[in-house]
């Protein structure tokens, strides 16, 4: 999202001055009125101050320069007028009201509390207060119990779309997504031309992975304001997410085109291009994300994972060595340098990598896998396994561990327990045909000769393509003496590019 969900100069009204004083205070307040309602606000705030030399008690004064102080980004000089203001009259909620909206601009959310708490004391049928001790609520982390205060607000009213939008902000902190949406739709009903809340309502569809819908309203966003670059990088990740690169790489040019300082933007097409193989315009797009900010990891650590996608290996560590250099409590950072490393076949470097991201971070259960495939490439099968039980015990429903964990144990000659741990692999993802390639080949290790051929038919059956599992599968048929049919097999697995397997052919299939 944009940033912080708050509510400020809507609720700053300025009202002209009564007959109460004399006439120059009465023309020199109503001159700051009108400077302040044409947002002239450096032309209202000397209007005002002139009030005040005149009448030093005029706690209205105080106010309506507090507010123009605090729509020029002045908060704390509107601060010091509130507090006058309010100790000249004690009871007018506005004035409460006005300062706490100060406070949360300057993040003090505590002490903004306090006063829409005494706002709401003094006026306890005006909605602006609990809708902005809601926000400051929110901002605090305490979303759900900021829901209460926009529910009061809503009840309340007059409807504002703001108060649906606000309490939409929290439910999506709380992860109620679906009544986030509700209240978004609301939100556009009450006031169809602002352009934000079809951009909330859009990342909160992106959040559920409706990429479709959040690019709809981000068309609309993007056409009721074209010149905000936000929208399209947006609607750019949206587009990358349904995989489709070349049109996230155009939201994404464009988003560069309006704001071209942004080193996200960059970071961002450089990804897109990345996963669409312009490996060379990933990198240029990410040198230029570094140009603007030398001083960010993630931009090195890109670049690095785009040198390794084109398998550039030294050059990605020289990258993540830089990434580490700037952040280096950043684990991911040292997995990623990991598996470079793993990729040259640098087994021992990787798992020292592994192992310190593993120290920062031992939730995440990929950093134990990752290392156990490193110890099982320098035939540390125990050790592998070791590791692969503790990527279980974090993330007991991912398919892959249990595979991994009984390619190690098949290493060791377990095939038993390892047609054990291929079983709970199917059973989870019966989808991924290298489960049954996996238990097919421990299969005929303990002579199950039918099971091994049932597997491998499985696994052709799901990825008719796979050279190498025509391959397996002939082998275990000539094992077999079903030469005609085994020979079929491994033709097809050359047909398929397998180059290995002629040699196999011309002694077996004469």
């Amino acid at each position: 999202m944009k940033g912080k969900f708050l509510l400020s100069s809507v609720f700053m009204f300025v009202f002209y001055a009564s007959n109460a004083q004399s006439d120059e205070v009465i023309d020199s307040y109503n001159k700051g009125v009108v400077y302040d309602r044409s947002g002239h606000y450096k032309e209202a705030i000397a209007a005002f101050t002139l009030t005040i030399n005149l009448d030093a008690n005029y706690a209205n004064a105080y106010y309506a320069r507090g507010n123009a102080k605090s729509n020029s980004e002045d908060q704390k000089g509107a601060i010091l007028d509130y507090d006058k203001a309010i100790s000249l009259n004690t009871v007018n909620s506005d004035f409460y009201c006005n300062r706490g909206i100060a406070k949360s601009s300057l993040e003090d959310y505590k002490n903004a509390i306090i006063d829409f708490n005494k706002a709401i004391e003094l006026n306890p049928d005006d909605a602006a207060p609990y809708y902005l001790r809601g926000n400051a609520k929110c901002n605090l982390g305490a979303c759900l119990i900021a829901i209460a205060d926009y529910d009061k607000a809503i009840a309340i009213g007059p409807a504002r779309a703001g108060y649906y939008a606000g309490r939409a902000n929290a439910e999506e902190h709380i992860e109620a997504y679906g009544k986030a949406i509700t209240d978004y739709s609301k939100a556009i009903e009450i006031d169809p031309k602002d352009d934000y809340y079809y951009y909330a309502r859009a990342v909160t569809e992106a959040t559920l992975q409706h990429f479709q819908s959040a690019v709809t309203d981000l068309n609309k966003a993007i056409q009721i304001s074209p010149e905000d670059a936000d929208y399209y990088d947006e609607r750019g990740s949206a587009k990358y997410n349904s995989d489709n690169f070349y049109g996230a790489i155009a939201d994404y040019s464009k988003a560069i085109e309006i704001d071209p300082k942004n080193a996200d933007y960059y970071t961002d097409r450089g990804d897109a291009k990345c996963d669409s193989g312009d490996y060379a315009g990933a990198i240029a797009d990410y040198n230029s994300a570094i140009a603007i900010d030398p001083k960010n990891g993630y931009y090195y650590d890109s670049r690095g994972y785009a040198k390794a996608d084109n398998e550039d290996y030294s050059g990605a560590i020289s990258d993540y060595n830089k990434a580490i250099d700037i952040d280096p409590k950043n684990a991911e950072y040292y997995a990623d340098r990991g598996d470079a490393k793993f990729d040259l076949e640098n087994y021992t470097a990787a798992i020292a990598d592994y192992s310190k991201a593993i120290s920062i971070d031992p939730k995440n259960a990929d950093y134990y896998e990752n290392r156990g495939a490193a110890k099982f490439g320098k035939a540390d099968y125990k050790g592998a396994i070791a590791d692969y039980a503790n990527a279980i015990a974090v993330d007991p429903k991912n398919a892959k561990y249990y595979n991994d964990r009984g390619n190690a144990k098949s290493a060791l000659g377990n095939n038993r327990e390892a047609i054990t741990d291929y079983n709970i692999a199917i059973k989870i993802d019966s989808a991924d045909a290298e489960y049954y390639n996996s238990r097919g080949m421990a299969k005929i290790s303990v002579a199950d000769s039918k099971g091994a051929l049932t597997d491998m038919d499985k696994a052709i059956q799901l990825e008719p393509d796979n050279s190498m599992f025509y391959s397996n599968r002939g082998a275990i048929k000539l094992s077999l003496k079903q030469k005609k049919s085994g020979c079929l097999d491994l033709n097809k697995a050359l047909e398929l590019g397998d180059k290995d397997v002629a040699a196999e052919i011309k002694e077996n299939c004469k």
